[in-house]
């Protein structure tokens, strides 16, 4: 019978944890799988620029101009006015542009 208690032996670690790596690695291809890299958000805070004093339209140029995905405008001097109109121009520009709000 085998102790349940005593430690895992160096060469039984290695051998398995190299199995299960290679099981998961090939597993996909193996199956037919289709593989998806998850697309991870690239973007910034107005607040990370804030000393170029930009408001939220020229924010957009920027991001764009960079490829960005999203943009959080962390408070609220960023919007030139903020009447429901001019917020509405300012996402339908993001809409455009492909680019995420987030307000903070």
């Amino acid at each position: 019978m085998k102790n349940e208690s005593s430690p895992l032996s160096r060469r039984s670690f290695l051998r398995d944890s190299s199995l299960g790596a290679s099981v998961a690695l090939a597993t996909p291809s193996v199956i037919g799988a289709k593989t998806s890299t998850p697309k991870i958000k690239l973007g910034f805070d107005n607040f990370s620029i804030r000393a170029l004093g930009w408001k939220a339209p020229r924010l957009l140029e920027y991001a764009d101009k960079h490829k960005m995905d999203t943009i959080l405008f962390s408070d609220l001097e960023v919007y030139e006015s903020h009447d429901e109109g001019h917020l509405k121009e300012i996402r339908q520009e993001a809409d455009k542009l492909g680019i995420g709000i987030h307000a903070g």
